[in-house]
């Protein structure tokens, strides 16, 4: 059943439709990080007066979050070393705030990746997600002690106790963005630094593609561009430091099964082309994926 809802950012009620609905029953297997079934998403709109970008109407929150609940995707898990290539990148962007670490909570930190290669460089780790399966994982494989099944609003974290809070490709799936970014708010230290990742819908490479776009997928509920996250993180007493494009590091054979699923004329002359010559000779070679449609944003609480 879905519902209706406001604008994240104003509370607008009214809005433009952007792109209609492409989907008529909403899957577990639609919420995996790997899905590649692109081109399926809910009813899209522009708020009419901040302009934020939304699904509208959308499941209700207790259906998201057993989507979430019954997620199992090792084919995540499968890429986890060239995932940890560019979550190394924002540790190293990190100490540039941190220089002596200190504790860290990712939220959303699925199969616990990012919180591993973070524990080897010495910072204390915590993280949260919705999924059993993923908490499981990063319990039993990476050892991790303080990963917590569950909303971050339920784990009951002290006030001004993280050094830093990650949010990366999370911010986009939550009902309520600001509800999270006030809560991370509550918990960072008063020097304390948020890093968030986030497609940017406002990209050239989201406009020429527009429905095509990968990042337009049934589980994200939020589309921001620069504009819309600045807003957003201001209103929750954030101010960015530092934004800059985030790159993602994959095998050609990852990439290769979802650019085939893509519905686009060239895509589909490439992979015609491509697929029984050139793609098997390389899909194990691992490349940086960097098209501008991504953001990667520092920020610090405002002084109060």
């Amino acid at each position: 059943m879905e519902t209706k809802i406001k604008c994240g950012i104003c509370d607008e009620k009214l809005f433009k439709v952007i792109y209609k609905s492409k989907i008529s029953d909403y899957k577990d297997s639609n919420y995996l990080i790997s899905d590649s079934d692109y081109g399926k998403h809910p009813q899209i709109v522009r708020c009419m007066n901040c302009s934020l970008i939304y699904v509208n109407p959308r499941e209700k929150r207790s259906n998201l979050e057993k989507h979430y609940l019954n997620l199992n995707d090792p084919d995540y898990q499968a890429e986890s070393e060239n995932r940890a290539l560019s979550f190394k990148k924002i540790l190293k962007k990190l100490e540039n705030y941190k220089a002596d670490k200190g504790t860290i909570l990712d939220i959303g930190c699925s199969t616990g990746i990012f919180l591993h290669e973070a524990e080897k460089l010495g910072w204390k780790t915590y993280g949260t997600d919705l999924s059993e399966w993923s908490i499981n994982f990063a319990k039993n494989v990476y050892h991790l002690k303080n990963v917590f099944q569950g909303t971050l609003e339920k784990q009951k974290f002290k006030s001004n106790f993280f050094d830093c809070i990650v949010i990366l490709d999370v911010i986009e799936h939550v009902t309520d963005p600001g509800k999270l970014l006030k809560e991370a708010n509550r918990l960072l230290k008063k020097d304390g630094i948020l890093c968030l990742v986030t497609p940017d819908i406002g990209s050239p490479t989201a406009k020429i593609m527009k429905e095509s776009w990968w990042h337009i997928r049934p589980p994200h509920l939020f589309y921001f561009t620069s504009h819309s996250i600045k807003k957003l993180l201001e209103k929750n007493n954030f101010s960015i430091l530092k934004k800059n494009r985030y790159t993602w590091y994959f095998s050609i054979d990852y990439l290769w099964k979802r650019v085939k699923k893509i519905k686009n004329p060239v895509f589909n002359f490439l992979n015609l082309l491509l697929e029984k010559t050139f793609i098997n000779m390389v899909k194990k070679w691992v490349v940086p994926v960097n098209l501008f449609d991504s953001m990667e944003v520092y920020a610090s609480k405002k002084n109060e």
